[in-house]
């Protein structure tokens, strides 16, 4: 018999991504999907999967214990992508707790019950907060996250690391960095800058861009980290967290030129003061316990990456008038 997979948070952005993999799969038998909202957005980035007959499509919402366990019945591999992010969490920080940590419980918890093989959990380099100096991000590292949303995730590494030591549950977590590529939904802010620079060329309009464009963040494309999904489950290895990036990092000037040079624009960009203190560190995540344990590379050149999201975001947008 193949494999039952499932995977919340199947219409996002990662998730989606996944379910075309797992769909294209012959080891995997059945892809059942959660989420808890299927905006038009959600819709067509599962509208190719749900055509297969693989996949089933339910509506629900991890924070209810007893809607997820039945909709998780029969499953023999869980994907966690679940979740609700706000870098600032002003006014939003019991709503992140109960999304991120007490639904990543009953993820768990409904898995453990259930029989589950193993849960493969989403995390994020937020964990880390920032360390002074060049150091790369380990996976040892303590973290120190700097904003509620990184607190809910070290909760939910804690949770996936004890249920894998003492509740025969095996538990693998994945830390992203800045996920880019095609399907990123408008609530990625931090994703967000190649989509608005992408937007602004394919208009023929001038990008404007919060800082001098020196800034350096670590992107790691959407189909890469799919794989690294998949990889994590698939591994011998359970109860640990890998690093999911590319351990280098580029600059947004470079991001720019990137897009202007395959969108063809002869726009400028206007670099201005930010309006917000910036939430993001030059550090960069190392990669090399991905490549050892889990035999997980990131494949995906920059370049690329970004040309597939050009080419998603000229297909989808509205013809100027």
């Amino acid at each position: 018999m193949g494999i039952n997979a499932c995977v919340i948070g199947g219409g996002s952005m990662i998730g989606s991504h996944l379910v075309d993999q797992l769909v294209a799969d012959s080891e995997v038998d059945t892809v059942t999907i959660i989420d808890a909202v299927f905006a038009p957005d959600t819709q067509a980035n599962l509208a190719k999967a749900v055509e297969s007959p693989k996949v089933t499509v339910h509506e629900g919402d991890i924070r209810n214990y007893d809607q997820l366990r039945s909709l998780m019945q029969g499953t023999d591999e869980v994907y966690h992508l679940a979740g609700v992010m706000s870098l600032d969490g002003l006014g939003k920080e019991r709503w992140m707790w109960e999304v991120n940590a007490d639904g990543c419980f009953n993820v768990l918890e409904a898995a453990r019950d259930l029989g589950v093989r193993r849960v493969v959990a989403s995390s994020s380099a937020a964990v880390y907060g920032e360390i002074p100096g060049d150091s790369l991000f380990e996976e040892s590292g303590y973290p120190r996250p700097r904003t509620v949303y990184g607190a809910t995730k070290v909760a939910t590494e804690a949770l996936c690391i004890a249920y894998d030591g003492s509740m025969g549950l095996e538990t693998n977590v994945l830390r992203y960095g800045i996920v880019y590529g095609p399907r990123l939904h408008r609530r990625a802010k931090s994703s967000l800058l190649v989509s608005d620079i992408i937007d602004a060329f394919l208009r023929d309009e001038q990008p404007i861009i919060q800082g001098d464009g020196s800034e350096e963040m670590e992107w790691v494309y959407v189909g890469d980290v799919a794989r690294a999904n998949i990889a994590a489950m698939r591994s011998e290895c359970s109860g640990e967290v890998f690093n999911v990036g590319t351990g280098r990092s580029n600059s947004t000037r470079e991001l720019v030129e990137i897009a202007k040079r395959i969108t063809g624009s002869t726009q400028e960009p206007k670099y201005v003061k930010p309006e917000t203190p910036h939430k993001f560190t030059q550090n960069i995540m190392s990669a090399t316990k991905a490549e050892k344990r889990l035999g997980f590379v990131a494949e995906t050149p920059l370049e690329v990456g970004i040309g597939h999201q050009i080419e998603f975001q000229r297909a989808r947008l509205e013809p100027t008038r």
